[in-house]
């Protein structure tokens, strides 16, 4: 007797089951390109954060930073339009 999960494996993937239509096929393929775009942005920003923790621990040699960056333009109009464009192409991905 099979399990669930070799069941759904069979017919279709751990997450959704076999596409009927192509339609189907395209919003499943979405789901994937989304979900495994989240796994790498999320895994990228887990492993710079972590990088910054160990580099810029508080000890005897790193006190307090000397100056305090309080605004960038650069990097605030970075992380406003990278999003955008991504977003934009799931848009464009979906209607078309």
């Amino acid at each position: 007797m099979e399990t669930i999960t070799e069941s759904l494996m069979g017919q279709g993937s751990f997450w959704l089951p076999r596409p009927a239509t192509q339609i189907a096929q395209d919003i499943d393929t979405l789901f994937y390109v989304i979900l495994w775009g989240s796994v790498l942005i999320f895994l990228v920003m887990f492993i710079i954060g972590l990088m910054f923790i160990i580099k810029y621990k508080r000890t005897g040699a790193h006190v307090k930073a000397k100056k305090q960056v309080i605004h960038n333009d650069v990097i605030e109009t970075a992380w406003t339009v990278i999003p955008l464009i991504v977003v934009m192409i799931i848009f464009f991905y979906c209607i078309f």
